[in-house]
């Protein structure tokens, strides 16, 4: 009898330790997205320091 209770206990266990597992999971998967929108929204701003997007109205007042 204490025998099925331990396994009982035991198969708790494994299940408790499953759903643990795919929580901690997805909260790595949450921030590992948050990171690489960061990563990516720095690199855009990186390159626009290099290469600034054109700004036809501010070129219309030099030929004004």
């Amino acid at each position: 009898m204490k025998l099925g209770y331990m396994r009982v206990l035991l198969q708790a266990f494994q299940v408790q330790n499953a759903i643990l597992k795919d929580s901690e999971l997805e909260d790595l998967k949450q921030r590992l997205e948050v990171l690489e929108a960061l990563q990516k929204a720095g690199s855009q701003d990186k390159e626009e320091l290099a290469y600034p997007k054109y700004d036809e109205e501010q070129d219309e007042e030099y030929t004004d």
